[in-house]
């Protein structure tokens, strides 16, 4: 059955599939076609089952990590990201601020020219 997609399981799904297998004498290729899963998904959740228990079976991925739960090179690095997230809207905000003072001194010194009395291309 090479190339099959395999379907999806939850972590309840797999506990009974470990548990299955435990209890019928370590046999692989019938929890397998028992439960419609690889034989390859079986042997690597059980092994997963062995060596760190049910919590071992989570689906962990796409998942936040705690602050506690982070490394101090991962503080490092989610700290970088927001200084560097901070520095791009303050540069955005000062890009905004400049060009909206420029349009101010503009629509001033236009308004001033008319009352003026100029008469030219703003006219």
């Amino acid at each position: 059955m090479r190339g099959a997609k395999s379907r999806s399981t939850t972590w309840d799904e797999r506990i009974d599939i470990v548990h299955y297998r435990l209890a019928n004498l370590h046999d692989y290729h019938k929890t397998a076609g028992q439960f419609q899963a690889s034989y390859q998904k079986v042997y690597q959740w059980v092994k997963k089952f062995e060596a760190g228990g049910p919590d071992a079976l989570k689906d962990g991925r796409g998942q936040k990590k705690t602050p506690e739960e982070l490394a101090e090179a991962d503080h490092q690095k989610l700290e970088m990201k927001k200084m560097d997230y901070e520095k791009e809207r303050l540069r955005a905000e000062n890009a905004f601020l400049n060009i909206y003072g420029i349009l101010i001194t503009f629509s001033r010194s236009f308004s001033c020219s008319r009352e003026l009395g100029f008469v030219g291309m703003w006219a």
